[in-house]
């Protein structure tokens, strides 16, 4: 018997700098997916200057967090890339508010 299909998801926090598989291929293959090419990727990396950018951008991503993190601005992005993508939300989608304690508690735990 096959599984049953993958929970849906809103939003992809991408790791860029990962072994074996770098975020910027992973980026390619989920966008190849059509089940995925809406799903905003946001990219998280050391090197934040403009060819690191711009190659994240090129890889589908939608937008770009430097480390070390400042929260403000990575929630300040997930709300507007959420919100953007909300009118074609499925019903079990992830309130904002309980994103933002789930997160920011993982963030906080990273640091």
């Amino acid at each position: 018997a096959r599984s049953a299909a993958p929970e849906p998801f809103d939003l992809v926090l991408m790791d860029v700098m990962m072994p074996e598989v770098d975020g910027l291929e992973a980026t390619r293959h989920l966008k190849a997916d059509p089940r995925y090419t809406a799903v905003p990727v946001v990219g998280i990396t050391g090197n934040c200057d403009a060819e690191g950018t711009r190659a994240c951008v090129e890889a589908g991503m939608s937008g770009v967090l430097g480390k070390p993190i400042d929260t403000a601005a990575m929630f300040q992005m997930l709300q507007r890339l959420l919100e953007a993508t909300s009118e074609s939300a499925s019903p079990n989608s992830v309130d904002l508010a309980e994103l933002t304690w789930v997160g920011l508690n993982q963030v906080n735990q990273r640091m």
